[in-house]
């Protein structure tokens, strides 16, 4: 009998012991499948708020076009699309400074509006100009050059002029006597995408007074063709947020289509 006992006893130990095995398999599977759940439901919620904040850049731009039934202003609002909520603002370029098109004079006046001192104002003005071109005289080019390469070996990066256009705004903190202090506070009145001189019916405070400094009064005061709007949507749903940044020119474009964008990216 006590064999017997003993037999039985190693029985159930080995059917607990299976059973807790299959518990066991059976807990991680479903965690496992818990994770991959929890996982496809933020990529679609991710996917989701993407979807929706793109297309409240497309519906902001259907009502910046000229002749929409209901156009919109440049500034705040909110949009429900499917079950996202997007946070919608739109802002009018015209009211700033095109560091490829701006004189030195106005580009002096803004620098100085942002802290620069008078004569690192026109220093960097004049290295504004320089970066952008026209080709200098050789004797002039190979002083800037010499400038430029100084700097970097100092530094430990080398960034030359171009004497090309400034293809983003980045760009324009590596032109001399520029420092990452002064370059945040001037980026924001700044813009590749206008055709003109700032509106000053549009312009902020800073580039207010800069257009009064010298003088300017220059600009339409409403909405024409070839207008750039910045526009910012930010979507949010179960959780996931994505926010995309177009810049956009209304009308006036070489292609001949009503508008064209002219940067697309998203918020780190």
């Amino acid at each position: 009998m006590s064999r017997r006992h003993a037999e039985r006893g190693f029985a159930l130990l080995l059917v607990l012991w299976t059973l807790s095995l299959l518990a066991l398999l059976l807990s991680s599977l479903l965690a496992e499948s818990r994770s991959d759940l929890s996982l496809a439901a933020n990529l679609r919620a991710a996917a989701t708020a993407e979807a929706a904040a793109d297309g409240a850049v497309a519906e902001a731009i259907f009502h910046l076009l000229p002749g929409t039934p209901q156009p919109w202003q440049a500034g705040p609002r909110t949009l429900a699309i499917g079950a996202a909520r997007v946070r919608l603002l739109i802002g009018n370029e015209g009211g700033k400074v095109n560091p490829n098109l701006a004189d030195p004079a106005l580009l002096a006046a803004l620098l100085s509006a942002v802290g620069a001192d008078p004569a690192s104002a026109a220093m960097i003005a004049r290295a504004i100009v320089d970066w952008r071109g026209p080709e200098l005289a050789p004797a002039d080019h190979t002083a800037l050059m010499a400038q430029y390469l100084a700097r970097g070996r100092a530094g430990g990066d080398i960034f030359l002029p171009p004497g090309e256009p400034f293809e983003s705004l980045d760009e324009v903190g590596l032109v001399l006597g520029m420092n990452p202090t002064l370059r945040e506070r001037l980026r924001p009145h700044l813009s590749l995408a206008t055709l003109d001189d700032p509106v000053p019916a549009l312009a902020d405070p800073a580039v207010a007074a800069s257009l009064a400094q010298i003088g300017s009064a220059a600009g339409a005061t409403t909405a024409t063709p070839g207008v750039a709007f910045s526009i910012e949507a930010q979507a949010d749903v179960a959780g996931a947020r994505f926010t995309r940044r177009a810049v956009v020119r209304i009308g006036a474009t070489q292609s001949g289509r009503a508008y064209a964008i002219l940067a697309w990216d998203s918020a780190p």
